[in-house]
């Protein structure tokens, strides 16, 4: 019987009223689970990195972090998750509010018609979000999916302990508010489409499409015959802030030309997957372009030990690495390439010996410098002192169209 109830008039409220209570209770939980999710990934957003569930959400076509930092993954600024969270909220209000007040109450009967449109609104919102992952972001988020599970289940469990007569308002309630969410995704989806962001991947430009690639998938001709793709570009550093004046930002461990065109500078973790394709792209521009380029690195590891402005010890090794490639600068430039060369192959830290005061300072002095240029993502690119919004651009065929773009743009700041 309890699993298809109805509400009893208020005489009866001692009637199966624990069945009833029981059922209040399970969505207070799912209420729970909901925002327990939705806050994980409104943390996870904010520290601009996959967290403890970066196994889970990348399995296959599942990319929770990618999802996330798409340009779809915020509404006007604000996480899409953190939405969540005041939604899960509402919700685990309105469930409780039955079992304290008397779910035979009329206004206990209100709260759960609530929860009921509310989980119909949601669902309307889930499979716009679900269309948005399969044919823009190209990529799924697990924990999202069991968030629009979740409103499923809400939304059938309210269903069975409305009573029959309370329908037509439960049912005109939802379709008022579904009307109105439609309506507002229509107007809002060119505002959201036309926004450019960090996405797919970080430091990836996702409106200009097919940049969105898995890794290893980038294909450098097929992107070139997209016509848009250098007007696309263009105004990506229109819209982008202005370019830094900051000596310190193209200082440090060097590699390239001494008097170079373009100077690249490279926020990263040697810990970093998309870091490490990175380092192919820009060996290959060194040996292409020769003296007109000059690269040099700057730390931002991936873990609080050594960078406050992450939450999170994401990349275990990052500040070992880090501190053991720094004190390498202290011999000079070699030293420390052979270092950033050994460790993006693989090697591991090396074994005893803490780092000196010296190159703890120079991570320090690294990470605050990223965090002053507003440094979200890694790897974080500056050409000739203005931030690049999609690594891959240093690929050696694409970096031609970069310099097309960077060549044309006003008053470009020089080089040194």
């Amino acid at each position: 019987m309890a699993a298809n109830f109805t509400f009893p008039r208020q005489a009866d409220a001692s009637f199966e009223d624990g069945p009833r209570r029981l059922a209040c209770f399970a969505l207070a939980g799912l209420a729970g689970a909901g925002l327990f999710v939705s806050a994980y990934l409104t943390v996870a957003h904010a520290a601009s990195a996959p967290g403890i569930g970066a196994k889970l959400c990348s399995i296959g076509a599942f990319d929770c972090h990618r999802v996330a930092r798409s340009q779809h993954g915020e509404l006007f600024g604000v996480p899409l998750a953190a939405f969540g969270v005041g939604f899960y909220l509402l919700i685990l209000a309105l469930a409780l509010f039955p079992i304290r007040h008397g779910i035979s109450l009329e206004s206990g009967r209100e709260a759960l018609r609530w929860v009921f449109s509310l989980a119909a609104v949601a669902l309307i919102v889930d499979a716009y979000l679900l269309g948005v992952m399969v044919f823009q972001v190209g990529a799924l988020c697990s924990l999202c999916l069991f968030t629009h599970g979740l409103n499923g289940v809400v939304l059938v469990l309210v269903a069975k302990g409305v009573p029959p007569e309370l329908g037509p308002a439960r049912l005109g309630r939802a379709r008022w508010l579904g009307g109105g969410v439609l309506l507002a995704l229509v107007f809002l989806l060119p505002v959201v489409g036309g926004q450019t962001r960090v996405g797919s991947e970080p430091g990836a430009l996702v409106d200009v499409q097919p940049v969105g690639v898995q890794e290893g998938e980038l294909d450098a001709q097929a992107l070139l015959a997209d016509g848009g793709l250098k007007a696309k570009l263009a105004q990506a550093f229109r819209e982008a802030p202005a370019p830094v004046i900051d000596p310190e930002l193209h200082e440090g461990p060097a590699r390239g030309g001494s008097d170079p065109e373009y100077e690249i500078t490279v926020f990263g973790d040697f810990q970093c997957p998309y870091c490490r394709k990175l380092v192919g792209y820009t060996e290959e521009l060194l040996e292409q372009q020769g003296d007109r380029v000059r690269m040099v690195f700057k730390h931002f590891p991936l873990n609080q030990d050594c960078n406050p402005s992450v939450p999170s010890r994401m990349h275990a090794n990052a500040c070992a690495l880090a501190a053991a490639a720094a004190s390498a600068f202290e011999r000079g430039d070699e030293a420390f390439w052979r270092a950033h060369d050994r460790f993006f192959v693989g090697a591991g830290p090396p074994e005893g010996g803490a780092p000196t005061p010296a190159a703890r300072e120079h991570i320090a002095r690294d990470v605050e410098l990223g965090r002053r240029l507003g440094v979200r993502a890694i790897p974080a690119v500056f050409v000739n002192h203005r931030r690049i919004p999609d690594y891959r651009f240093l690929h050696p065929e694409l970096f031609g169209l970069l310099e097309e773009v960077l060549d044309a743009l006003e008053d470009p700041p020089p080089a040194r």
